[in-house]
């Protein structure tokens, strides 16, 4: 089954080849004003079955079928061993492509995707064709020979596809035999169609389908760093003064980016980055820099289809998402992550990140219900709020000794510390619902999980 494949090749073929004999007429003669009346010749391939022509004559002997009419079938079909090339043959294209408007859909002058094109060497084949003309006198039959025999004077050619790239669209048509009738000098009443035939040749190619390889750009290079025997090399140690091993990335334009969400805004290299590991939205305060010319550097992306690629500097966690152009805003890019590459939470879900000595139940907060649960990014102690009321106080007017990063959860009547990190903390991850961010716990304090800045080297856009 894995062989399968069906293109309709030799059905294309026979389509055009129809389609030559699809304007003929034939006079009926003329009106009150001496014009000819024209009409136009049937033309359909012969293939039916005894359930279909005992349809076209109403079920019965007796009825005749309407004339004028042509019908093609195909008589033969040889396979042409003098056209035989290489079998093993495998021809190379490099095919780049244009791009195209995202909005309008239109072809623009940039250049869009690029493709590798392997196409095998077609099979040659000959296809023996005849063409009957039902007619019903001799002055039809007359007509329809003028107008056919001089269009294969010495041949026609055809085309199968408009696929620049199918070498096996193009064909001829040779006129090889001309039979008058089938008919002998009639005796008595006899049928009064005649059928004239005309028997063609045409040589196609059938072709297996081909092979298009998308062309990408190198995104890592792996190095071996041992020798034949099993040493690691000494230009691959790490050296105290050189730092040979190490690693070092590079990006073309220099730049970093900064990803907000589903905002991607680009950043010189070096530039001011401000609130990158806070719990605010990450931001900078550079002049806005435009994608578009800095896309257009390497080519084009494709809306919704171009993929970007994240690498964090810390756990080397890659996040992966498509990409598309801000159709309000240049400088912005609309980022699609793949939430399978989002980390995945390790902690329930926190209703908000508070800080206790500004924000409470009921002041600036709704009031303490089962199952509320906040990250403070300070102590609660015995901190008072606003007119000096106490609000994080339990029932029994206890204050719940939490720290600086704990997540805390009321049951009801006292605030419990549901989780304290820690410098020896393994990566932890929540949700914070009503930003929507993820955090994550990286030993010294809570910082968004994936968005934030990256910097050159950390990100990369296949277009």
């Amino acid at each position: 089954m894995g062989q399968y494949f069906y293109d309709k090749q030799i059905r294309r073929f026979m389509n055009q080849f129809i389609r030559i004999f699809d304007e003929m007429y034939v006079e009926f003669g003329k009106d009150s004003n001496g014009n000819s009346i024209l009409s136009r010749v049937p033309v359909r391939y012969a293939d039916t079955n005894r359930q279909v022509s005992a349809i076209l004559k109403n079920n019965s002997d007796t009825t005749t079928l309407n004339v004028p009419m042509m019908v093609c079938y195909i008589k033969e079909v040889d396979y042409d061993r003098q056209r035989i090339q290489e079998p093993k043959y495998v021809d190379n294209k490099s095919v780049r492509s244009r791009a195209t408007d995202p909005l309008t859909g239109n072809v623009t002058t940039q250049q869009g995707q690029n493709y590798t094109l392997k196409r095998l060497m077609p099979a040659p084949y000959k296809l023996t064709v005849v063409v009957e003309l039902w007619t019903s006198n001799f002055d039809q039959k007359c007509q329809l020979l003028e107008q056919i025999g001089c269009m294969f004077n010495p041949d026609m050619e055809l085309q199968s596809s408009q696929n620049y790239y199918d070498w096996s669209s193009l064909s001829y048509i040779l006129l090889n035999n001309f039979n008058w009738t089938t008919r002998s000098i009639p005796v008595g009443a006899d049928d009064p169609i005649d059928v004239a035939t005309f028997t063609f040749e045409m040589p196609i190619w059938l072709s297996t389908p081909a092979k298009i390889l998308r062309l990408g750009i190198i995104q890592s290079v792996v190095s071996n760093t041992y020798d034949a025997n099993g040493q690691p090399l000494s230009t691959a140690i790490q050296d105290a003064v050189n730092d040979l091993g190490s690693r070092q990335y590079f990006t073309p334009t220099g730049y970093g980016v900064i990803v907000n969400g589903e905002n991607v805004t680009l950043t010189p290299q070096g530039g001011p980055i401000l609130n990158n590991t806070t719990f605010s939205d990450p931001s900078t305060n550079t002049a806005p820099i435009e994608w578009p010319p800095v896309i257009s550097l390497f080519g084009n992306i494709a809306n919704n289809y171009s993929m970007m690629y994240l690498t964090n500097a810390t756990t080397e966690r890659l996040i992966t998402g498509t990409v598309a152009y801000d159709p309000n805003n240049l400088a912005n890019l609309k980022f699609n992550v793949d939430p399978a590459t989002i980390p995945t939470n390790i902690l329930p879900s926190i209703n908000a990140i508070v800080d206790p000595r500004v924000n409470g139940p009921t002041i600036g907060l709704p009031a303490a219900s089962t199952g509320q649960r906040y990250l403070i990014v300070n102590p609660l102690g015995n901190a008072s709020i606003g007119n000096g009321a106490i609000v994080w106080q339990n029932t029994d007017s206890s204050i719940t000794p939490a720290l600086t990063n704990d997540i805390i959860q009321y049951d009801g009547s006292k605030w419990n510390i549901s989780y304290r990190p820690n410098a020896t903390s393994n990566a932890s991850y929540v949700t914070n619902t009503f930003s929507s961010h993820q955090y994550a716990w990286n030993g010294a304090q809570w910082v968004k999980s994936w968005e934030g800045y990256y910097s050159a080297g950390l990100w990369s856009i296949v277009i």
